[in-house]
């Protein structure tokens, strides 16, 4: 009984991506020619935290290390460590994390910045590996040939966003000829319309106003993320240029937007207190 007991504690392996880590990139590249294998870099910092993320519940996922570990040759740099500067030499790496896909010749087939699902990794190293498994080349040559419905954009930008990759001309159009509810009523083009970049008086920008009670609710923390995102971009704008104008607008554009009095005037004070603090009286 008790080495049956002792066999059940025993602990099971733990599934994980088999990183490479004492490697030089130099030798990391040498392997990759000779195996013909196309290279996976997690290149990360210590101190952050959603590279800890990954390596705690996105490289232990069963799928995601079956696949990579037998499809690619994966290392992990730490980007502050020696071998990160040799890495950063050739590769740049603004964020962590940076997951970089390298083709054994070392040039560069994709990067995708920042913090992955298991499932998204996942499915961006499949199209790496084998782009035409993918939608997304077919969707891609319907959109170059003109293809503008807005059934099919949502379905072109769904599938590039499955991969880690983005169509700000083809999100900006596809929001632009969507309602409101219909964008509020699915998360993932919700995130489209959240990740984009526009400015307080552009189409988009005005889109985001007129709707913006539309967001609230589930997505209100969003909502007010991406407003603060944009007046915080106008304001240095204006401060940038010297220009009072910019605070006046940024004014306008919070009463136009926020219903909700407390928060409203909360945000118009902060527009009026950096105005003061930050344009020199002529």
């Amino acid at each position: 009984m008790l080495l049956t007991l002792l066999g059940f504690m025993t602990p099971q392996p733990v599934h994980a991506i088999d990183f490479e880590q004492q490697a030089s990139w130099t030798e990391v590249l040498e392997k990759a020619q000779k195996t013909g294998q196309m290279i996976f870099v997690d290149a990360y910092a210590t101190w952050c935290g959603p590279c800890k993320m990954m390596d705690r519940e996105v490289f232990t996922d069963p799928a995601v290390s079956d696949f990579f570990n037998q499809h690619f040759l994966c290392v992990k740099i730490d980007m502050e460590s020696k071998r990160g500067e040799a890495f950063g030499k050739q590769f740049e790496v603004g964020a962590y994390p940076s997951l970089f896909f390298i083709a054994p010749d070392a040039q560069l087939i994709k990067v995708n910045i920042g913090a992955l699902s298991a499932e998204k990794l996942l499915a961006i190293g499949q199209y790496v590996l084998d782009p035409a498994s993918s939608p997304v080349q077919a969707l891609q040559a319907r959109y170059d040939a003109g293809e503008r419905d807005t059934a099919f954009l949502g379905s072109y930008l769904l599938a590039k966003a499955a991969i880690g990759e983005s169509d700000e001309e083809a999100t900006r159009l596809f929001i632009l000829a969507s309602t409101p509810e219909k964008i509020a009523g699915n998360f993932e083009y919700y995130a489209l319309l959240y990740q984009l970049e526009f400015n307080l008086d552009s189409e988009l920008g005005r889109y985001f106003s007129t709707h913006f009670d539309h967001f609230q609710g589930e997505y209100s923390s969003y909502s007010f993320q991406k407003l603060i995102e944009m007046l915080n971009n106008h304001l240095i704008q204006g401060v940038a240029l010297g220009m009072e104008e910019y605070f006046s607008q940024a004014t306008d554009y919070v009463k136009a937007t926020v219903k909700e009095a407390e928060i409203r005037d909360e945000l118009v004070q902060s527009i009026e207190k950096a105005k003061k603090e930050n344009l020199k009286k002529n």
